[in-house]
């Protein structure tokens, strides 16, 4: 389990400072590479 972290300057679109994401780090099967999927949580209103 990791927690990366990313640093959005205030320039930066709103939704990505503001949003809540989770990801999924999945390594390749040789080890040279991994694959990143990232997921935008939203709430239903």
């Amino acid at each position: 389990l990791t927690s990366p972290s990313f640093e959005v300057g205030a320039d930066g679109p709103t939704w990505l400072r503001t949003g809540v994401f989770v990801g999924l780090l999945r390594p390749a099967p040789d080890g040279s590479a991994v694959h990143v999927q990232v997921f935008r949580l939203a709430a239903a209103g």
